[in-house]
């Protein structure tokens, strides 16, 4: 479990850090007592609830990791 800032995350998977804010207000994203979040976790449940039509990566951004979900390694 690798625990990071709101903006560590969004910096590693190419969006913005007021996107990644709403995730955790809107989708219930954990955060542990300092305020940092589980990026397993916060890559399962954007993955679970992302429109794809929806997204979008800022050019030059690196591009964003695929979600490891059971069954897919």
């Amino acid at each position: 479990m690798e625990m990071v800032t709101q903006a560590e995350y969004a910096r590693r998977r190419g969006v913005s850090r007021q996107a990644i804010s709403k995730a955790v207000a809107n989708l219930g994203i954990p955060k542990d007592e300092k305020g940092r979040i589980d990026m397993v976790e916060a890559d399962r449940l954007r993955g679970e609830n992302r429109d794809p039509s929806q997204t979008f990566v800022r050019p030059g951004a690196p591009v964003p990791e695929a979600p490891v979900t059971e069954g897919s390694a």
